[in-house]
């Protein structure tokens, strides 16, 4: 069933907790060559590079067959000669990393695409007043598709955010935390009342990074924010400073509402 295979290469390599086998296989898809390999072979991590398209093969199946069984562990590198003989190799590889994630959506298994391996997912909060789907209002809907493309994983809070025109902290920040899933491997993306939201969430708890965009550090004169709990309280910049990894700011020169 090995004849399937145009490379198939086992490593050692040393790790802080010893030294580990791993394997690399590169060429076609055949789930039958690829259980032969796991079984054979079992190392402790598998670097995938499956050919498709021109070169044929199941991918979803691959993936299946590929990975650890027991753990779902390795990492599917998006490489194919469809890539190196595509008129357009950047749409052809964003092509491919699409199908990858789609497959992997579709498994059980743990894969990641190089392109992923180690990515932070993106989590974009909106500013308060949206009701229902925020995608079609401001820069939401385009934002999430340009992180799509770009392979990473991309979080908005389907239907809209509770408590949508309040916006308070007491239901916000519960809400992001538990249901958005924010974690130390997101990078919180926030816009007006989101991004007020990004800055108290990491006072809280480390987050990967915050972008803010159009935000600010007081009620703006404004009683509906003044009662949204979000400044009752100064804000705790250095504990902010050092949850997260980076801070990027934004703002716009003719924003009436955010000076």
């Amino acid at each position: 069933a090995l004849h399937s295979w145009r490379l198939c290469l086992v490593v050692t390599v040393q790790t802080d907790r010893g030294p580990a086998s791993v394997g690399l296989v590169v060429g076609a898809t055949d789930t039958e060559a690829m259980r032969s390999l796991r079984q054979s072979l079992p190392c402790g991590v598998w670097f995938l590079a499956p050919g498709i398209g021109a070169q044929g093969g199941d991918l979803e199946a691959a993936v299946r067959a590929g990975l650890d069984r027991q753990t779902g562990m390795g990492i599917l590198f998006p490489v194919s000669r469809g890539i190196s003989k595509a008129a357009d190799r950047r749409a052809a590889a964003i092509e491919l990393n699409r199908l990858i994630n789609e497959a992997r959506s579709r498994s059980s298994c743990a894969a990641m695409s190089a392109d992923n391996a180690g990515r932070p997912k993106i989590v974009l909060v909106p500013g308060n007043g949206g009701v229902g789907d925020i995608r079609p209002a401001n820069f939401y809907g385009w934002f999430e598709k340009q992180m799509l493309d770009r392979g990473y994983e991309v979080k908005l809070p389907e239907g809209g955010m509770p408590d949508p025109v309040r916006a308070r902290r007491s239901i916000w920040i519960p809400y992001i935390r538990d249901t958005l899933k924010c974690d130390e491997n997101t990078v919180f993306v926030g816009h007006s009342s989101g991004a007020v939201a990004a800055l108290r969430l990491a006072e809280e708890q480390k987050l990967r990074g915050i972008v803010l965009i159009a935000v600010y550090d007081d009620p703006l004169g404004d009683s509906m924010e003044a009662a949204s709990g979000y400044f009752d309280g100064p804000f705790d910049w250095s504990a902010i400073q050092n949850n997260c990894g980076f801070i990027v700011q934004i703002g716009g020169t003719e924003d009436t509402l955010v000076p």
